[in-house]
């Protein structure tokens, strides 16, 4: 992950996702709606310069493993824009066990 030049909203520094193409590097598992349900007009209409949410799995004997929290339709407009980097909010192993643990 590349470290961007701002910090969030949040006061926290900013990391980017700027290869989720690339197999080779760290990358994020995106799961999100599916073609059919993925509101292409809202996506567009997203402000790409709000973060993502990017969580982190923890993995037995593994890295953490990266997780899309909230940002499908962010990625869908820069993927239709060709951006090759969104700014994200990563969140620590023990933050995203608090959302798991919400459900």
């Amino acid at each position: 992950m590349t470290p961007c030049p701002s910090t969030s909203a949040r006061g926290r520094p900013c990391t980017g996702l700027p290869h989720l193409d690339n197999a080779n590097l760290r990358t994020a598992n995106v799961i999100g709606p599916t073609s059919s349900a993925l509101n292409r007009t809202f996506a567009m209409a997203t402000d790409l310069s709000t973060q993502l949410t990017v969580g982190q799995i923890h993995i037995t004997c593994q890295p953490p493993a990266l997780l899309l929290v909230d940002g499908t339709h962010w990625l869908y407009r820069a993927w239709r824009e060709r951006v090759p980097q969104l700014s994200t909010y990563l969140l620590t192993t023990a933050e995203t066990d608090q959302i798991k643990s919400r459900r």
